[in-house]
């Protein structure tokens, strides 16, 4: 073999060795993952998560993102806190897509895909339900007021109807009384069955008394045909019969 073609074998064998070596020596995302955990905040960060600071937790975690931009594993760490403790879905979907941009070759692309996809429902629900919420208290508002005037309506007819059943109990027992006073016959817990004419009595004051309305005073001249004839007057002493 002449002595360039040994020389061209020499080089292309140094590249492929070269290139092996980079291969070789290139980290995967666990390993990258596995650094970032050994950082001073990072690890600070984990302690407080274990004893319960979320709050704490999420500063650090925070800080660690802040201080060195590379750290991938802070910004999945911090997202999970925010998504699962905070429900702060939208600085959760920050630092999901924060970290898949830092860790594109991550076996863990998948689940926090879906994680984001949760996220962004539960931030969606979260927005729409206060509103939903609103509607229904303008609902209840509204139900509430028409309720309100209902009742005031009710209780308007109820003090009306509760006067007149107060006139009628007075006509009925002022009538009942001269009735009994003055001779009068009648049935005790009804209306009497006749009348002895007062002085200044006449068929409509009469019927005022007996009825509470004066306009039935033909009622009582019908009842009375055969004393009274066509004549409406009425004497003093003279016993009606009341229909």
């Amino acid at each position: 073999m002449s002595c360039g073609l040994v020389k061209k074998a020499v080089l292309r064998l140094g590249m492929v060795v070269m290139a092996g070596a980079i291969l070789g020596c290139s980290d995967d995302v666990t390993s990258q993952d596995g650094r970032d955990l050994e950082k001073p905040l990072m690890k600070r960060a984990s302690e407080r998560v274990q004893e319960g600071d979320i709050d704490a937790a999420i500063r650090l975690y925070v800080r660690a993102v802040e201080d060195d931009p590379a750290t991938a594993r802070g910004h999945l760490d911090v997202a999970l806190l925010l998504d699962d403790y905070k429900q702060d879905y939208v600085g959760a979907i920050f630092h999901y897509r924060r970290y898949l941009a830092l860790r594109q070759e991550t076996e863990k692309r998948g689940m926090i895909k879906e994680r984001i996809r949760r996220a962004e429902h539960l931030f969606a629900a979260s927005i729409l339900a206060p509103s939903q919420q609103n509607d229904d208290h303008a609902d209840m508002e509204q139900e509430n007021t028409s309720l309100k005037s209902n009742v005031r309506t009710l209780t308007r007819k109820l003090a009306s109807i509760q006067s007149e059943l107060d006139a009628l109990r007075k006509a009925d027992g002022r009538g009942l009384s001269e009735s009994l006073t003055s001779g009068g016959s009648a049935v005790v817990g009804s209306r009497p069955e006749s009348y002895t004419v007062q002085p200044g009595d006449n068929l409509t004051r009469i019927a005022e008394k007996i009825y509470g309305d004066p306009k039935r005073w033909p009622d009582i001249h019908k009842a009375n045909a055969k004393l009274l004839g066509r004549s409406a007057r009425v004497k003093t002493g003279q016993v009606l019969t009341l229909p």
